[in-house]
């Protein structure tokens, strides 16, 4: 077994076929919710409708009027709450609140399935089975938690085979065993299939997670990507083009990082790039962008922050970078350049303008914050 699979099976469950923490679980059904809605919507809609056309062969079989009525209620009542369902699935953020409420839809739909089966009048087990069969189906088929699927399917096949006898006469043993084994297995085969699709699904969501944070965070040291910041930039300008925000940038750079890898070598150099995004990120705040922007320059995106505050920022990291050991010289320094954006900037010009300040730092004697609107 490889290791990949083995992580996987370590994190999710084989019984359900969900993850294992709960909050990843979490995290995956509130990413699948709005896809599952979509696919649900049109198959409820489908059922419902099926469900009261079986109102056509009723109206050949069933002889008694008052039994024909209350079956036709039955069925344009539950065609009613599907509709009902069907326009209020759009409404749900939650999971939890969309999975209880699949689930008492399903209640529901079994309770109408066994009042329609309670008044027939010459009910066959075979056929009766076969409906049975058709409504466990749909349950596997709108999408839910697969604990609720089984949980649903076993009820309705319950109450079914303990109705049977008293609606249906003259069950032999054999045909009442054949009906319940049918049930079974029919419960058994969806939940083992649903169990593996709910598994895969899972591994593909790792994967597609993995993929996500290769690309929007640098491999080396954990922080943003370019690419990444790229876009998120894009979007604060085009926030403070509209509004008025203070958006600042500090651009630093490592100074003379060549000496440390021509010394000491590139593993030296990425351990003191990893440290110096380290400090810096214990520096900035929580709603901060830090970003790689290439080599050993970094970039900070300081959103709501006025020209004064972003220097005294760049100032923070600056002395924390001069008061840190890293086992490697003597001492470490960044230049840094700081600005603000204005009106006229698009995102080349203010990380030109950062760039500008930051080599106006280094030309100045390095270690130092250089800053300008």
């Amino acid at each position: 077994m490889t290791s990949r699979r083995k992580d996987h099976i370590n994190h999710i469950s084989f019984i359900f076929g969900e993850f294992k923490d709960k909050s990843l679980e979490c995290k995956y059904s509130t990413a699948e919710l709005s896809k599952a809605i979509n696919h649900v919507k049109p198959i409820v809609i489908g059922l419902g409708i099926l469900y009261f056309l079986f109102i056509i062969p009723d109206s050949f079989i069933i002889k008694n009027q008052n039994t024909f009525r209350l079956i036709l209620a039955n069925r344009v009542i539950f065609l009613l709450l599907t509709f009902i369902l069907y326009y209020r699935l759009d409404h749900f953020k939650s999971y939890k609140n969309y999975c209880t409420l699949i689930l008492i839809y399903e209640f529901i739909a079994s309770v109408f399935f066994l009042l329609t089966f309670y008044h027939y009048e010459s009910a066959s087990l075979l056929i009766q089975t076969f409906g049975v069969i058709i409504i466990i189906l749909a349950i596997f088929l709108v999408y839910n938690r697969l604990i609720y699927m089984v949980l649903v399917s076993i009820i309705l096949s319950a109450s079914f085979l303990w109705m049977a006898p008293y609606v249906i006469s003259d069950i032999s043993l054999n045909q009442f065993l054949a009906s319940a084994v049918y049930l079974l297995l029919v419960i058994a085969f969806n939940a083992l299939s649903t169990m593996r699709i709910n598994y895969h699904k899972r591994v593909q969501y790792l994967h597609e997670c993995k993929l996500k944070k290769l690309a929007t965070k640098d491999t080396l040291t954990g922080i943003y990507s370019r690419a990444a910041f790229y876009l998120e930039l894009e979007k604060w300008i085009n926030y403070a083009h509209r509004y008025p925000v203070d958006l600042a940038i500090i651009m630093f750079d490592i100074d003379d990082f060549k000496i440390i890898n021509d010394t000491l070598g590139h593993s030296a150099g990425d351990k003191v790039l990893t440290q110096v995004s380290n400090i810096a990120k214990k520096c900035i705040r929580n709603y901060d962008i830090l970003c790689r922007w290439g080599g050993e320059e970094f970039v900070v995106l300081a959103p709501n922050t006025p020209l004064e505050n972003a220097v005294i920022l760049a100032n923070k990291i600056k002395e924390a970078i001069n008061n840190t050991d890293f086992e490697t010289l003597d001492k470490i320094t960044c230049s840094f350049g700081v600005t603000l954006y204005n009106k006229n900037d698009d995102f080349d010009s203010l990380i030109a303008r950062a760039d500008d300040l930051m080599y106006r730092a280094k030309k100045s004697g390095k270690n130092q914050v250089v800053y300008s609107l």
